[in-house]
């Protein structure tokens, strides 16, 4: 059995350790053991984890990856695989997705960070001088809160990732999994491979903002179209792409 701790104690007799990326220049390091793997684990897409470690020191140093990485050593990826339930698809037939939504504005946003690798904030504001979106958090005028219903009362939600990295997808797509709203991804993942193209709506279909707000705003004047994607979306089942990946493992 796999046994994890972060009492030093056990530095000696363990297997393999885990050191934090962006933790690095505050760590200190133990006695390099030789049956010992050390590995390099962060949950953060690079240029981040770079803002607090300088990686070129530590070359060499680490026989193994731990990141969101597909190709990484150890993947703790929160990669899912959505498929369409029809059974469930068919029960949705009439439902009326937008009938308790707002009017006035269709799309809402939630972010902390208010300057990114992304660029994703120069987007919205592009996005607004074309389309209604209200902006909750630190990069906007709206407080979350019951009020804003994890984003429920609006019909597009802006998944939009503060990184555009491969394989890097955050919550900011899987908190809405479950949301009536239509999620607008920006990201470095392929999302068709997560779910149905026909389920969400990608920028990188739209050679502009503006043509993304076009769509947008069909979408919010025909309900056929806009229930049609959400009965898409409101019948995929999802799974973890690797249920197996945890068993069986041997490093502490």
């Amino acid at each position: 059995k796999c046994i994890f701790t972060s009492d030093r104690h056990f530095l000696s007799t363990s297997d393999a350790i885990v050191f934090r990326g962006r933790r690095l220049p505050k760590i200190e390091f133990p006695p390099r053991l030789t049956h010992q793997k050390w590995i390099f684990y962060e949950t953060e897409p690079p240029h981040k984890t770079w803002m607090f470690a300088n990686l070129t020191k530590y070359n060499g140093l680490f026989n193994m990856t731990s990141t969101y990485a597909a190709d990484s050593h150890i993947p703790f990826t929160r990669m899912k695989s959505c498929h369409r339930d029809w059974h469930i698809y068919n029960e949705l037939s009439g439902e009326d997705f937008g009938a308790k939504k707002r009017k006035d504005v269709p799309v809402a946003w939630f972010a902390s960070r208010c300057l990114t690798q992304s660029r994703r904030e120069d987007y919205v504001k592009k996005l607004q001088e074309h389309i209604k979106v209200d902006i909750y958090g630190k990069c906007g005028d709206k407080q979350c809160g019951s009020n804003a219903m994890g984003g429920r009362i609006y019909k597009f939600y802006l998944s939009f990732e503060n990184s555009i990295c491969d394989d890097y997808v955050s919550e900011k797509l899987w908190k809405v999994l479950n949301l009536n709203v239509v999620p607008v991804v920006m990201g470095g993942v392929e999302y068709s491979n997560i779910m149905p193209k026909d389920s969400f709506i990608d920028v990188r279909d739209f050679d502009s903002a503006k043509d993304l707000a076009k769509y947008i705003s069909y979408l919010d004047s025909n309900d056929t179209a806009y229930n049609a994607i959400l009965r898409n979306k409101a019948s995929l089942q999802c799974e973890a792409l690797n249920p197996e990946r945890g068993k069986g493992c041997n490093i502490c």
